[in-house]
């Protein structure tokens, strides 16, 4: 479901601090230009903790609108409160998404069995793709490659979002996921390693800057040039 490159978009706002809608539809221009697979609105990266709930549901419907089905649209729609986390989840299906993103719980520390459990309501009460989000940085807890796993036995969990930084732990999950199940890096200076090692691409920051440069080189890696691949990475690496 999910495999190339998508942008965690950036949120503008104005001097005022409402968002800035002129300038997020030059912002999604920029990344339909671009060729970006798909788009990712309000993940962390787009403000999504300090947002209203009146301007995110707003937001949502001006974005998948502007849009309008020229590439994957995904939703950041993760809470450390599993039924806020359904709710944004529903809203996000509602207004047309594609899938949902969903980042481990912050600051509640799950444990393993935890994450199972809150993941697994979300997926069981939404009927649409799920990415996990594995960023432990952030949320202070690694989601375990034994988890990710079990979790992608559900069938709408097609997916995950790798922070943790472990090239070690992404392997383990490629080598053992079923059929379908895409592992995208969730740090651009990792994206290139990773689909080395078998991969399927990468939710960036960088591209909201470079995003025909970060297509362009997922691209190349996924089509197995990695000698074009690496000499695009490089050359990106100090903008990383």
């Amino acid at each position: 479901m999910f495999t190339g490159t998508y942008t965690a978009l950036v949120t503008p706002f104005t001097d005022n601090n409402s968002i800035d809608y002129d300038a997020l539809a030059v912002l999604i221009d920029r990344q339909l230009d671009g060729k970006v697979n798909g788009i990712v609105l309000l993940g962390t990266t787009g403000e999504s903790p300090t947002i209203t709930r009146t301007e995110r549901t707003e937001l949502l419907i001006f974005s998948i609108s502007h849009i309008n089905q020229r590439c994957q649209v995904l939703v950041g729609t993760g809470s450390n409160n599993t039924f806020e986390a359904i709710e944004l989840s529903l809203e996000a299906k509602k207004l047309g998404a594609d899938g949902v993103l969903i980042a481990s719980p912050a600051y509640n520390k799950p444990t393993q069995t935890g994450l199972i459990a809150h993941f697994s309501a979300i997926a069981d009460a939404v009927d649409l793709p799920i990415m996990l989000y594995n960023v432990p940085g952030r949320s202070s807890v690694n989601m375990l490659p034994a988890t990710v796993l079990q979790l992608a036995e559900q069938k709408n969990i097609v997916s995950v979002k790798e922070a943790s930084g472990d090239l070690a732990q992404m392997m383990e999950i490629i080598q053992q996921a079923p059929a379908g199940f895409t592992v995208l890096s969730g740090d651009d200076a990792l994206a290139l390693p990773l689909i080395a090692v078998g991969g399927h691409g990468v939710v960036s920051v960088v591209s909201n800057i470079y995003p025909r440069e970060i297509f362009a080189c997922t691209n190349a890696a996924l089509s197995g040039d990695f000698a074009k691949a690496r000499q695009q990475h490089l050359a990106l690496l100090p903008r990383m």
